[in-house]
């Protein structure tokens, strides 16, 4: 080609015109990405590209690159309706139909620019839209066949006789009422006092009822052998009974309503990790007719008498058929009675026994009785210290107890969580909380009232629809919640302090909120007027969305630099689009795994993923402990109106981050210099995780896994620049494998959870129909490993049992192994009648169906609902009181409960499927009575009816 010469200024005239060509084609049709000739290169995507409204759009503009040596300061992006934002990423609501322009503007840190555009057309919505999706029944779930629900299936189980068959391990709900109490409903008149259940033991299994704790309520759990003989009896009158079965063999277990009325949780499980540290069990040894009574300071004698506060005081009764008659007038003359009908069989020992705890429970419910017990004649050997502390599979998950051996934290350690507030109450969290504050500004989002203000008690957010989440006390237990304190669970960092941050309410969080609750975490100027007198050094953010703020990246950056370490949740939305503040620069972004240590069905991934953590699954039993795979912490319960203060599962990444935040904490409380860029040169250096992944960094679990262990080791070779002592062990989890009903095949993780050599060989099983291979081991054996179930030759309607056993250079650990196979005849799962709720999240306006399960699910349909934002809940109402997702019923969320999806419903959508499980509620061991938390305002009742 032959080549011109041009003068310099027509040169410069064409590349002039070029430009403006280039630029002109980025604004035209379907838009371009925009180049400069300094090569800075303005590039996005939208995800989707179109659609009807409302519509929300997902731009990524992490495509864009600066020249060589530079870097891209910000980006500016015009939505074409009228509203901008900043950020590489984030999400924006097209709410009416039209053609929008959008524009993103980048520049580097040479102050150059570059453009692109696209073009977007956003379709009118239909008038009207379908919705179609399928509700899976929890594995191990059943549920009572005579509740007071009068929509749900009947079937009476009052007797011996009509006892319903169930199977362990398993999870049952239901509910008992003692005549006119309750709610009106199919058993108000006649009463339901009696669920019987006939079941198949193996020994050693633990049967566990949790219901409603309160003056009015109260029930008994009482086991018999099959000759109807009486075994056990729990009576207590904190809202959980637990009985373990001695041996093997069939046994009925009876649900009593000894007062009053509740749902309840009935749950059936090895080792299912609820201790009976209570002394109101009819199988201990204490004198029939005493009991052991301490008066409260400054009370007066029971008869009316003088004061007699003189330390404890034996009292002495006797029976009559009528009532007890006392040695002393300080007994209570009407107590329920023992009857031969209810303990056929028991003898009179027996008889009297259990009048002797009716006796205790009433004593117990005095204002002016400090304690009641029986009189001991021999007591159990020590439980484990905290009651639910077996049920946090979590922690052994990740090395916690080794860690605890080096650290429990340090009460110089804060950890700021900024969430819905906390239940400042709540008996495992009240010692734990240094002064927080409220920072929702609005008065209708913070549903306290006022403004901001010094309070960060939780009053309730509602944001399950009808009840409230009460999701920051669940983050703030996992993180410190009182430990070695005989009740509860545990929390990561024992003995550091927690600072309670509330910014999130009923309609969520705003930047603005968030960014002053940030400051005052960080000792900054904010708009309470005051600061903390220690500031945090970990921040823990269980919440998001997919909009970038530039306000909150540019104080996260300023606290990053005070050395205070950030935890984000990715976010439950299973997409790799990013969520802030977990993606902000200087979060840490955790994901979520379950029991099995492998990614979580709702958990978000992506490049920007640090690491992850435990954060459960509802919607399984694998360990066969009776229980749901969620993470057990803190939490409360306002389906009944006065906020109960309880313990319950929840999953999601919310219950990942705090793992980590707590973790941090336990370092910090060893290293406090330690900053956000240490922990990840530690992280990429594989110093702090489990690779449980594909092998080195992978966009579901980042580094890995967090190990506790790891953790605390590194930051004292951080501060001291040594390592302590710690021998190698073999550490396997879960602790337990259940297969239920249909599972063929679970994953086990061998571990080394201290230091030095380990080697491990091909781990053995006692039975043939259970085999174990490696799944993902390194030259030790350590790693996953399969276990796989055969179930081709095994006897139906049973339990099975096995072992399988992991052999160590240095120690064995044995695995206890159930597996229950179906007959042909068994029924489906059915947890009771379901009321699908579809709420918009603008007009709060609630459609709802009312569904029956089939073939161990729930299909629903709703029809003709206009456009809009909606969340989509279903649950059952044992207790026919008319709400849904209290505690002690099934209940679910669209994809999650705890922090339920939006649906962005602009035409028919079908699919929209999750899980029902039950809604676990923990009794706190120390509540006798409501709770001194504020009531809230009247729930959002439910409108029955198709």
């Amino acid at each position: 080609m032959k080549r011109f010469n041009l003068p310099s200024d027509l040169t410069a005239l064409i590349l002039i015109l070029m430009t403006a060509m280039v630029m002109a084609g980025c604004n035209g049709g379907g838009g371009g990405d925009g180049v400069e000739e300094t090569g800075l290169t303005a590039r996005f995507t939208m995800t989707p590209d179109g659609g009807s409204a409302p519509l929300n759009i997902y731009f990524d503009a992490s495509a864009s690159q600066a020249p060589e040596g530079e870097a891209i300061t910000e980006y500016g992006w015009d939505f074409g309706d009228g509203s901008t934002g900043s950020g590489t990423a984030l999400s924006h609501l097209y709410r009416q139909e039209g053609t929008y322009t959008i524009t993103l503007t980048v520049m580097d840190s040479l102050s150059d620019q570059a453009l692109s555009n696209r073009t977007l057309v956003v379709d009118s919505p239909p008038a009207s839209a379908k919705l179609s999706g399928t509700i899976t029944i929890a594995s191990g779930t059943m549920g009572d066949s005579d509740t007071n629900d009068p929509n749900a299936p009947y079937k009476g189980n009052d007797s011996f006789e009509e006892a319903q068959e169930v199977v362990s391990p398993m999870t049952l709900g239901g509910y008992v009422n003692q005549p006119f109490k309750g709610a009106p409903g199919r058993s108000f008149l006649s009463g339901d006092p009696l669920d019987y259940f006939r079941v198949i033991l193996e020994g050693e299994e633990t049967i566990s009822l949790s219901f409603a704790d309160s003056f009015t309520c109260d029930l008994d759990l009482y086991l018999y052998d099959e000759t109807y003989h009486l075994v056990d009896g729990s009576k207590n009158i904190m809202g959980l009974e637990s009985i373990t079965a001695p041996a093997s063999g069939t046994y009925y277990i009876l649900v009593y309503a000894y007062q009053g009325a509740s749902s309840y949780i009935l749950t059936l499980g090895r080792d299912a990790g609820v201790s009976q540290t209570s002394e109101m069990h009819l199988g201990q040894e204490f004198v029939p007719g005493e009991a052991i009574v301490q008066l409260k300071e400054n009370a007066r004698a029971m008869s009316g008498g003088a004061e007699q506060n003189k330390g404890p005081r034996l009292l002495k009764f006797t029976h009559t058929p009528s009532r007890l008659a006392a040695s002393s007038p300080a007994v209570p003359e009407n107590v329920h009675q023992a009857t031969a009908g209810l303990l056929p069989g028991a003898s009179e020992a027996l008889l009297e026994k259990d009048r002797t705890l009716n006796l205790i429970k009433e004593l117990k419910k005095r204002d002016d009785i400090l304690t009641a017990e029986p009189n001991f004649i021999r007591k159990p050997f020590a439980a484990p210290i905290d009651t639910y502390y077996d049920l946090q599979w979590h922690y052994p998950l990740i090395q916690l107890p080794q860690a605890w051996d080096i650290t429990q934290g340090s009460s110089q350690v804060v950890t700021a969580v900024i969430d819905t507030g906390v239940l400042t109450h709540h008996p495992d969290l009240s010692e734990r909380l240094t002064p927080g504050y409220d920072f929702i500004s609005s008065s209708s989002n913070a549903m306290d009232g006022d403004g901001i203000d010094s309070d960060p008690d939780d009053p309730g957010d509602m944001a399950n629809g009808s009840t409230s989440s009460f999701h920051g006390t669940h983050v703030a237990g996992t993180i410190g919640a009182a430990s070695n304190n005989d009740r509860g669970v545990s929390g990561i960092a024992w003995e550091s302090k927690i600072m309670p941050l509330r910014a999130l309410g009923r309609d969520g969080g705003t930047t603005y909120d968030i960014v002053q609750a940030l400051r005052f975490a960080g000792g900054l100027s904010n708009d309470s007027g005051r600061v903390p007198t220690k500031p945090a050094d970990v921040i823990n953010m269980s919440f998001g969305s997919g909009a970038f703020s530039q306000a909150e990246q540019n104080i996260i950056s300023i606290l990053r630099q005070k050395g205070i370490i950030m935890v984000g949740a990715a976010g439950n939305e299973s997409t790799s689009q990013r969520n802030y503040p977990a993606a902000y620069d200087g979060v840490l972004a955790v994901s979520a795994v379950t029991i099995e240590k492998k990614p979580a069905w709702y958990a978000n991934f992506g490049s920007w993923i640090d690491l992850s953590a435990p954060g459960g699954d509802t919607s399984a039993d694998l360990n066969g402990d009776g229980y749901p795979d969620g993470v057990l912490s803190t939490g409360g319960d306002d389906s009944q109106g006065e906020i109960q203060l309880i313990y319950t599962f929840l999953q999601g990444t919310s219950m990942a981050a705090p793992h980590v935040a707590g973790i941090m904490a336990l370092m910090k409380s060893i290293h406090p210099e330690l900053t956000h860029d240490q922990v990840t040169g530690f992280l990429a250096a594989g110093e702090l995780t489990d690779d449980t992944g594909a092998p080195g960094r992978d966009d579901s679990q980042g580094w890995g896994l967090i190990n506790a262990q790891k953790c605390v080791t590194m930051a004292v070779r951080a501060a001291q620049g040594d390592q302590p002592d710690d021998a190698p062990l073999l550490v396997v989890t879960p602790g337990a494998l259940n297969f239920g009903a249909s599972a063929s095949t679970l994953t086990i993780s061998a571990t080394n959870g201290g230091t030095g050599s380990l080697t491990m060989e091909q781990p053995s099983t006692d039975q043939p129909w259970l085999t174990i291979t490696p799944e993902n081991i390194d030259g030790n054996s350590l790693g996953s490993w399969t276990a796989a179930a055969d179930r081709s030759e095994l006897t139906t309607g049973i339990s099975h049992t096995a072992v399988i056993t992991f052999h160590s250079s240095v120690n064995n650990v044995t695995i206890p192994v159930t597996l229950y196979q179906p007959a042909a005849l068994d029924t489906p799962p059915d947890l009771g009648t379901h009321y699908i709720q579809i709420v918009n999240t603008e007009t709060h306006e609630v459609a709802q169906v009312e569904i029956n399960a089939g073939n161990g699910a729930y299909a629903f349909t709703f029809n003709g609902i206009a456009p809009g934002i909606y969340q989509l809940y279903a649950g059952s109402d044992t207790d026919n009181n008319g709400f849904i997702l209290g505690s002690w019923e099934a209940s679910g969320g669209y994809k999650t409960l705890s922090n339920p999806s939006l649906i962005y419903l602009n035409q028919d959508m079908k699919d929209l499927d999750f899980f029902t499980g039950y809604n676990f509620a923990m009794a706190t061991s120390s509540s006798a009575g409501p709770s001194a938390t504020p009531k809230i305002e009247p729930i959002k009742k439910i409108t029955k009816g198709p």
